[in-house]
């Protein structure tokens, strides 16, 4: 009975030394950025862990998620994607190689063998297929928010010029990427003499511009992150 006694008493004794120590931990962490078993996190001034919030420490910038830790990677945050470092520190690139959307620029970023396209305000690429640099290229980005370089390599295969527009279309619909708007132009294209109207489809991140013959056979005239057809003819 007496050991069972001591044993609860000793016990008792390392929770309370335990619960000691977590106390003075986090009592002694206020206004600080703490690294803990890999992870960091940041205590207020009520020595409480910082959630679902972003927070500037001298020149780099953090996000805590919901159970305080730093995001790191690529981090989803309200619909957007973010790159982080392996420290939490948001990747806010200006210079160094850099391609176009839409006429915005985004910096080339490697993170643990992974390539990522990345805003100078830490925005990075969301998922999907684009048109790089307006010049009839694609450019796919992964489900984990980096640069797949195969898909980009099959996609450029299948919309080369008088490429079959159907087989590009097939790829594009098991990639879950939909059409949003068709709209019949007025061009002057001829293929080998084969009579058509030609079309600009419009896609979430770009759009195709191809000939439907009047067999019902279409081709790819080109890919390009216009949004009207006027602006096609612009870069013409």
């Amino acid at each position: 009975m007496r050991c069972r006694i001591r044993r609860i008493a000793v016990t008792i004794i390392f929770a309370m030394l335990f619960v000691a120590m977590g106390t003075s931990v986090q009592a002694a962490a206020r206004n600080k950025l703490v690294q803990k078993d890999g992870k960091y996190y940041y205590y207020d001034e009520n020595g409480l862990k910082l959630k679902n919030a972003w927070k500037t420490i001298g020149d780099k910038k953090y996000y805590f998620t919901k159970n305080g830790a730093a995001a790191v990677g690529c981090a989803k945050i309200e619909k957007t994607n973010y790159l982080f470092n392996a420290k939490g520190v948001l990747q806010r690139p200006s210079s160094g190689t850099y391609i176009k959307i839409k006429k915005a620029k985004y910096y080339k970023v490697e993170l643990k063998g992974k390539v990522y396209y990345v805003k100078s305000n830490g925005k990075s690429l969301m998922p999907g297929a684009y048109c790089r640099d307006n010049k009839m290229k694609f450019l796919c980005i992964g489900s984990n928010g980096a640069y797949d370089e195969a898909m980009t390599k099959k996609l450029n295969g299948l919309s080369k010029q008088e490429a079959l527009f159907s087989k590009l279309s097939a790829q594009l619909t098991k990639l879950g990427i939909k059409q949003v708007r068709k709209t019949a132009v007025a061009g002057c294209y001829s293929m080998n003499g084969k009579k058509g109207q030609e079309w600009f489809l419009d896609y979430k991140n770009f759009s195709v511009l191809i000939f439907k013959c009047t067999n019902g056979s279409s081709y790819v005239l080109g890919i390009y992150d216009a949004l009207t057809y006027d602006q096609v003819l612009e870069y013409m």
